[in-house]
């Protein structure tokens, strides 16, 4: 499996306290949030990784390089204008080159067991799956339905009230199949294009987990990562 960490995104909510960087390199006590990926990954046995880049991409290319200090292979995928999540994953079709593909949104923490979220792919001979995360109040995110066989079955948009309590984590494992039938040079979304389209294809496994989750795309986010890191909460 290889994985692939989607980092190209301006990060405008969080200018007010991350203004000279990209916002996966947001510095969280002493190093960019994007390392924490990064050793998550590689504690996964997922050494070979790809970084979608975009916005101030030679920042991150100068800190990471060729990843052998993290125990791992970076290459970089770059765009020269804003793709989207889904036109992102198309441009690094050329660096992929494993039948799976672990894609991770490079400004949320999501501390899954990814082997076991692997051996659930492979399992269900799933063609993409998806981690979902349980949470109190899932009307504040929008939620995912799924039934017994985790499949999913329905996206629920925020705001409108669902019998399911878990959202879209934001990690994804899909066949490399899929990613190389979506077209180039074009920016879409994978939230609101690619995954509706294999939904009504029956194609989405959700894979579930209440472990820590983060999306720190804002200050108070952020901050409260930073501090949970401090007082060792992962």
């Amino acid at each position: 499996m290889q994985g692939l960490i989607l980092a190209g995104g301006l990060g405008t909510r969080l200018r007010s306290i991350v203004s000279d960087r990209p916002k996966p390199m947001a510095d969280v006590n002493g190093v960019p949030f994007l390392t924490f990926l990064i050793h998550k990954l590689v504690k996964a046995s997922v050494n070979n990784i790809v970084l979608a880049v975009g916005y101030k991409s030679e920042v991150i290319e100068c800190y990471f390089g060729d990843g052998r200090n993290l125990d791992s292979s970076i290459s970089y995928s770059i765009e020269k204008e804003l793709l989207g999540t889904g036109g992102a994953i198309a441009n690094a079709k050329k660096l992929l080159v494993e039948d799976e593909i672990l894609i991770l949104n490079g400004d949320t923490f999501f501390d899954i067991d990814l082997k076991n979220m692997l051996e659930f792919h492979r399992g269900n001979k799933s063609p993409f799956t998806m981690a979902l995360r349980k949470v109190d109040d899932s009307s504040r995110y929008g939620s995912v339905e799924f039934d017994s066989s985790f499949k999913i079955k329905n996206f629920i948009e925020k705001g409108v009230k669902s019998n399911s309590s878990y959202i879209n984590g934001g990690i994804y494992i899909i066949n490399k199949e899929i990613i190389m039938a979506m077209k180039e040079d074009i920016a879409f979304s994978l939230e609101k294009e690619t995954i509706p389209d294999l939904l009504k294809q029956d194609m989405l496994y959700a894979f579930l987990s209440d472990d820590y989750f983060i999306d720190i795309g804002i200050p108070e986010d952020y901050i409260k990562f930073c501090s949970d890191v401090k007082e060792r909460k992962l």
